[in-house]
């Protein structure tokens, strides 16, 4: 009888889970790094194309889905171009995909609604492309 009741509430957390995850767009997005002797210096490239791929997507989370994503992308490479962009974001998630010789291959998962631009960023990009669209 307690196998059964474990195995339910079980059931009912990966039902819950997996429910609330459909209802959010997750940005996944691959890369690699070259493979290098220094764990630190393999490390921080990875942090810092993690931080590079968070900042490419951080739009999302002021257009609030991904419809028009490539209208909405190219504007913001174009407005983020020689700009400082400031974000906070709460959680990422990186991991390793394989390892081999010459690269390590990497995924990023985040929440673009938890990317949060600052406000100057965020209307200064939402300024930005409506006067872009009118044109």
């Amino acid at each position: 009888m307690e196998m059964m009741t474990k195995t339910t509430i079980f059931s009912l957390f990966v039902f819950f889970i997996s429910f609330s995850l459909n209802g959010t767009e997750l940005v996944k997005k691959s890369f690699k790094i070259k493979s290098h002797y220094d764990v630190a210096k393999l490390n921080l490239k990875a942090e810092s194309a993690t931080i590079r791929i968070v900042r490419d997507y951080a739009f999302l989370s002021v257009v609030g889905n991904m419809k028009n994503q490539n209208l909405n992308k190219e504007c913001w490479k174009e407005y983020i171009t020689n700009k400082k962009i400031t974000f906070d974001v709460s959680h990422v998630n990186k991991k390793i995909l394989k390892r081999t010789n010459k690269f390590h291959y990497f995924v990023v998962t985040f929440d673009p609604k938890l990317v949060n631009l600052s406000p100057g960023n965020k209307e200064g990009f939402l300024s930005y492309c409506s006067k872009k669209l009118r044109s």
